[in-house]
């Protein structure tokens, strides 16, 4: 098609084809790119808004990837595993309460053997129960602490890097509740993680409890581990 300017004597020709291709392909692109965020960020994160537990669509999403919402398993403590013995009197759940963190009820697996507990805290086999001598191991997932929601699993430890000396965290274990307060941290790589070591020095006999997570929020290059002595 021939188009002439009537200001000038000037003439240009419209090619249709090429410019009706160029329109097409643009159109492409933006449909992909709202599909991508759609499908990638917008619906991941109102299921992480909406639900307790996660699907594919958010673990294998880019959000869910940057975020931590990927599946991890602790596989370093695997090392060291002992065997347990059954015992009536242990209950299979107890429960840990950390007001500073808005934990009011996150339940603990007893003697767990999940090294992917996105369903319960995990209790390692094999340490102390609550009231006992010895160091009381527990781990958890964490993600970027934006997500943090007390009743899902993969976030319930994002902010444990917020605990300092003194804070308390509170034990509920068969019937009794038992309180601790917080008097170190420290940033492990994961195959230094010995969790079947006590958190002071075994001759003193305390009673002490470990809370394991990765670090920074929402990576899983480093362990952070909570220690706090029973006060109560």
């Amino acid at each position: 098609m021939e188009v002439v300017n009537k200001n000038s004597n000037f003439k240009y020709t419209i090619n249709w084809s090429f410019f009706l291709r160029t329109r097409l392909y643009t159109l492409i692109f933006i449909s992909l790119g709202v599909l991508f965020v759609g499908s990638q960020v917008l619906l991941p994160l109102y299921l992480i808004e909406t639900q307790s537990t996660y699907k594919g669509a958010v673990q294998y999403s880019v959000l869910g990837a940057s975020t931590g919402f990927s599946e991890v398993s602790f596989n370093e403590l695997n090392r060291g595993k002992v065997d347990v013995l059954a015992r009536l009197d242990t209950p299979k759940f107890f429960s840990v309460k950390i007001p500073k963190l808005n934990i009011k009820n996150g339940t603990i697996e007893t003697n767990s053997f999940n090294m992917n507990p996105d369903k319960y805290l995990g209790h390692y086999a094999g340490t102390a129960l609550p009231g006992e001598v010895g160091n009381v191991f527990i781990y958890g997932h964490s993600v970027m602490p934006f997500f943090f929601n007390e009743s899902n699993y993969k976030t319930i430890f994002s902010n444990l890097h917020k605990l300092e000396n003194d804070d308390v965290i509170e034990v509920s274990y068969a019937g009794k509740t038992y309180k601790y307060k917080v008097f170190e941290k420290i940033i492990l790589n994961p195959d230094e993680v010995k969790p079947l070591e006590t958190a002071t020095p075994a001759y003193l006999n305390e009673k002490t409890i470990s809370l394991m997570t990765c670090t920074p929020p929402g990576t899983t290059l480093k362990r952070l581990i909570v220690a706090a002595k029973q006060v109560e």
